[in-house]
């Protein structure tokens, strides 16, 4: 069986005018001059955010800039994933900080398909989440992955 965790994501179309999307706009287009440091000072600089070591460094060594490009791409053009979430019959689990802009629509999300549950992480944004809630994300996605076991 399948199972879907989404952290500091939604599954509709994307606000390509907010200030986290702004932020990866501009930092792809300095991946074009400056590769992955242009692209971390700037989404840095953007958002007045400083990614944690070692996630910066990790972030500098092991992404590529024509990748991250494909996917903010694909991220502009594809718009919601689906028109119905009410039909998935995947376990989800989906969680945004609270100061996320995706919070609402994740939170959406979650009440849409039927069984996800939806996690609010206290006092994070969408950066903090994804690097710093791994010890109150952890017990969640265990649980969905043992209730998901055949």
């Amino acid at each position: 069986m399948f199972t879907l965790v989404l952290c500091g994501n939604q599954p509709y179309a994307w606000d390509l005018e907010s200030p986290i999307a702004q932020a990866v706009a501009a930092a792809i287009t300095a991946t074009r001059q400056e590769g992955m440091n242009g692209f971390v000072e700037t989404f840095e600089s953007e958002l007045g955010y400083r990614f944690p070591e070692p996630e910066r460094t990790w972030t500098l060594e092991k992404n590529d800039p024509a990748a991250l490009e494909a996917a903010w791409r694909s991220v502009r053009a594809e718009g919601s994933i689906s028109e119905d979430l009410s039909r998935w019959k995947t376990p989800c689990l989906i969680c945004a900080g609270d100061a996320d802009e995706m919070h609402g629509d994740a939170r959406r999300a979650a009440s849409e398909i039927p069984g996800a549950k939806f996690i609010s992480l206290v006092g994070h944004s969408h950066i903090s989440a994804f690097y710093e809630a791994d010890d109150l994300l952890l017990p969640h996605i265990f649980e969905l992955l043992r209730s998901s076991t055949p």
